[in-house]
């Protein structure tokens, strides 16, 4: 929050030589000067929220509410957060947030109560969909040894009342058991022990239609050879005869159900092994089996290799896909009842790639859409701001003599989402007569994007709530400003007083005169684009500095690998950028470094953020070099080990540059075994200062033995110090004659891109302390003090509030560790 103050001054005593009349005329002239508007911050200011931005995490279960009218998605993330977001606008109608991040598994919606099953299917809640309110949650069981309950199955499903107190209750898939709760007040109402063998659940069906209310659960063995259809009574959870276990099927391969789905219609669909693959519709009541060759619903594809995609649960969908990857085609059928058996009928086929996502939905006519979306890169090297992308994505009716409708979003950035994770589809019908697409798309970036026809309505950044390192940039303020003017050496104290009042005076002139324009323009004003802006961003948001340091940029690292900037006078994000791109598509953000918070006036606005990063491919660790101002990314490097620790220096280069050190595991020589690796990389560290230059090397060398860090281990931390010797490097011919110097660890990163000369240094790390806690008593958090913190005991808050902590000692670290298997 930034208020608008008042300061002044006044002369006490007339300056020498001048009249009474004279100095009061001068005293009203700069009191009148000094009495402009300022931006202050109080002490009772520090600590206030300027602004709060709730995220959300990345997407793991969507439901639309069925009344269009209200339009509201919910949601459950990842990172624990149950809520209900506008689908017009993508406002956070409301929040609530599971305790120690539990992921929501399961999120179910019947009327104004809303399921969720979190946790690996532990933890049942129940919350009121129109407040958020949570009505009560309950502990559904134990985590089963060498896993989480995720993996045995988890589901949840409404059933009409069975306990007479008027209010729906909830069956409960946890693991291989089966409960009833009450919807009322939580309570268990029964649980039955329903696996059997190595059988694994996967759905609940609740069969409310039958005079008996009943719960249908399916679920199937790893291997494939059995398939388990039991229906329990939704009053006790006896059980009512039903297909039981089922360990063959007439025409199909041994290992007949690899992958199955359950259909709505009350059918299960198994997915055969093999070349030839076969499917076989299951009914569950009478266990009714029809097996067909995949190639029988193909279409133009030509029977072979078949993957089953799932439609999605809760929709009442009764339709069948099937994709033909090395055709890159998916098909749709539609399954009806044929006397006691299920067949299917083939009615599409459409265009499919591993990068599509392929999930089925109802209009509210109960038509069956398939929805098919994949996003593609469009590079326009015009285009200010996010890079341009293109969202494709298929509306297919299962019924005889439709068409699909193919809609292009391309206001989608594929560059900055990524992948399309998953899609709920929310389709609805147009006056016309066709159908228009509502979508809610999950990327790989945990972002959610809201698409209506071919545009974007809004985008939700989920990985907001994955923040692992954050830092403030100052906004550049325009030189020259009236402090510097009147704090210029030379001259006396009075000409500068004049010059002052001079400058202050003009100001106050040109006051009226501003004022009015700004009101005049309130609403409409255009920005002009600033000189030090590469990417358009000063267009879109106010990135005028002011003198004070109010007006920051805040730079946040998230785990899944998106750096954003965010404006702190607004919250809104300016920029956007995905670190991970075509070379390295999955990447892990780890840490971040101001390496450059000013600039000189010939490189003004020219700052930098150095960002350390993880390739989740290989392990490797890479780096960034960020503008923080704009997003621009200008360097990237792959590393040749994996970075073990990172850490920025009290060193300062030219231009304002600091130098970061990098503690990376020694390299793989050309000719040692995998065997003699291990052994080695064991010891000494290999130590790089980036950047690698030939200062920052010189100036590493002269703080050599003020040096230390450590590195954290599952149960104990050791430390380290840095020496550095001038390497002797290995002199060969190169095949133009000259001499080519190379160093001995081959494959290390120290002397990339690197000149001879005499100040390059070799730097090491060497093992010096260790402290090693008792067996079973790990480290789960650590407090150490960070480099980038100001470390005084400042009597007041500064204004740019540089100094907000106090240390005792910047040495002591604070060690949080868990003992398992003791008392307490």
């Amino acid at each position: 929050e930034t208020r608008v103050g008042r300061s002044f001054g006044c002369i006490s005593q007339p300056l020498e030589g001048m009249t009474s009349g004279m100095a009061r005329v001068l005293a009203a002239v700069v009191l009148l000067a000094v009495l402009l508007p300022v931006s202050s911050l109080f002490e009772d200011q520090v600590g206030v929220n300027d602004f709060i931005v709730k995220n959300i995490g990345g997407i793991t279960a969507s439901v639309f509410h069925p009344d269009t009218q209200k339009r509201r998605v919910l949601v459950g993330t990842e990172v624990g957060a149950v809520a209900s977001l506008d689908v017009k606008t993508g406002e956070l109608l409301w929040r609530q947030m599971l305790g120690g991040e539990e992921r929501v598994d399961v999120l179910r919606l019947l009327g104004n109560q809303v399921a969720t099953l979190s946790g690996g299917g532990r933890r049942l809640s129940l919350w009121d969909e129109r407040s958020g309110s949570l009505l009560w949650d309950r502990m559904m069981g134990s985590v089963p040894e060498g896993g989480s309950m995720a993996a045995a199955g988890a589901d949840v499903a409404f059933l009409p009342d069975q306990n007479n107190d008027s209010i729906d209750d909830i069956a409960v898939l946890h693991g291989s058991d089966v409960s009833l709760v009450s919807g009322d007040s939580g309570e268990v109402l029964w649980t039955v022990a329903a696996a059997k063998g190595d059988v694994v659940f996967s759905t609940l069906v609740a069969n409310d239609g039958m005079a008996q209310s009943s719960i249908t659960v399916v679920g199937a063995s790893p291997t494939g050879t059995l398939v388990q259809i039991t229906t329990l009574a939704g009053l006790d959870g006896s059980e009512i005869k039903s297909p039981g276990v089922v360990s063959r099927v007439s025409g199909a391969a041994r290992e007949f159900c690899t992958e199955h789905t359950v259909l709505s219609a009350g059918a299960m669909a198994c997915l055969g092994k093999g070349t030839s693959s076969t499917v076989s519709l299951l009914d569950l009541k009478s266990g009714a089996a029809h097996t067909f060759n995949a190639g029988d619903v193909a279409g133009s594809a030509a029977a072979g290799n078949v993957k089953a995609s799932l439609p999605a649960r809760g929709g009442g969908i009764s339709s069948l896909a099937l994709v033909f990857e090395a055709k890159k085609l998916a098909t749709l059928s539609e399954v009806k009842k044929e006397g006691e058996v299920w067949r299917a009928s083939f009615r599409h086929e459409v265009p499919f790639s591993p990068d599509h996502r392929l999930v089925a939905s109802q209009d509210k006519n109960g038509v069956e859409l398939w929805t098919v979306a994949g996003a593609e890169e469009i590079v326009d090297e015009e285009a200010y701001g996010e890079p341009e992308g293109l969202l494709k994505v298929f509306l297919v009716p299962v019924t005889p003599g439709s068409s699909p409708q193919k809609f292009s979003i391309t206001s989608y950035s594929r560059r900055l989402n990524g992948q399309v994770v998953d899609v709920q589809p929310c389709p609805y019908v147009r006056k016309d007569g066709t159908h228009g697409l509502r979508a809610l798309v999950v990327t790989a970036t945990k972002a959610a994007v809201m698409v209506q026809q071919e545009f974007v309505s809004w985008h939700n950044d989920g990985a907001l709530a994955e923040v692992v390192a954050a830092s403030f940039v100052d906004i550049p303020v325009l030189p020259p400003a009236h402090d510097e003017m009147f704090q210029r050496t030379g001259g006396n104290p009075f000409t500068q007083l004049v010059r002052r009042l001079a400058a202050d005076v003009t100001d106050l002139v040109q006051a009226p005169v501003q004022l009015g324009k700004r009101l005049q323009a309130k609403g409409t004003e255009r920005r002009e684009r600033l000189k030090w802006d590469s990417e358009g961003v000063s267009l879109r948001h106010d990135m005028e500095g002011d003198r004070f340091g109010f007006k920051k940029v805040a730079v946040a690292l998230t785990a899944p690998g998106m750096l954003y900037g965010i404006h702190t006078a607004t919250g809104q994000i300016i920029w956007r950028r995905n670190l991970a791109d075509t070379m390295t598509p999955s990447v892990e953000g780890i840490k971040l470094f101001v390496t450059r918070e000013t600039s000189a006036p010939a490189s003004f606005g020219m700052l930098e953020v150095l960002v350390l990063g993880r390739n989740t491919e290989n392990d490797l660790g890479m780096l960034w070099w960020i503008n923080p101002l704009t997003g621009l990314q200008t360097g990237k490097q792959q590393l040749k080990q994996r970075c073990l620790h990172a850490t920025l220096m009290p060193i300062v280069l030219e231009e304002h540059t600091k130098v970061v050190m990098l503690v990376l595991e020694r390299a793989q020589r050309e000719d040692e075994t995998d065997e003699q690796y291990e052994e080695r990389k064991h010891g000494d560290f290999e130590v790089r200062v980036i950047p690698d230059l030939m200062e920052a090397h010189r100036m590493m060398e002269k703080r050599i033995k003020s040096i230390f860090f450590y590195l954290v281990d599952r149960n104990g931390l050791t430390g380290f110090t840095v020496s550095a010797k001038k390497p002797d490097p290995k002199v060969i011919i190169g095949e133009d004659g000259e001499l080519e110097y190379f160093r001995d660890e081959i494959g290390s990163n120290q002397y990339d891109n690197m000149q001879e000369g005499d100040d390059v240094r070799e730097f090491w790390a060497h093992e010096a302390w260790s402290v090693v806690f008792p067996e079973g008593e790990d480290v789960v958090g650590i407090a150490p003090h960070s480099a980038e913190e100001s470390i005084k005991a400042a009597g007041r808050v500064l204004g740019n509030r540089a100094v907000l902590l106090k240390y005792i000692n910047v040495n002591l670290v604070a060690i949080a560790t868990e003992t398992s298997g003791g008392a307490g």
